[in-house]
């Protein structure tokens, strides 16, 4: 079970985008328009 919880979230955050977005975020919250124009993608997206 705890294998399978460390699997699971390494899919998560392996992903370049998700890292960059949970990087910004570390620096302090930010709505989804500004998310979105650091990152340049779209809203749906993000």
């Amino acid at each position: 079970m705890q294998l399978e919880k460390l699997v699971a979230f390494h899919k998560t955050i392996g992903d370049v985008t998700r890292i960059r977005i949970i990087s910004i975020l570390a620096n302090g919250p930010k709505h989804g328009h500004a998310l979105v124009g650091i990152v340049k993608l779209t809203a749906p997206t993000i």
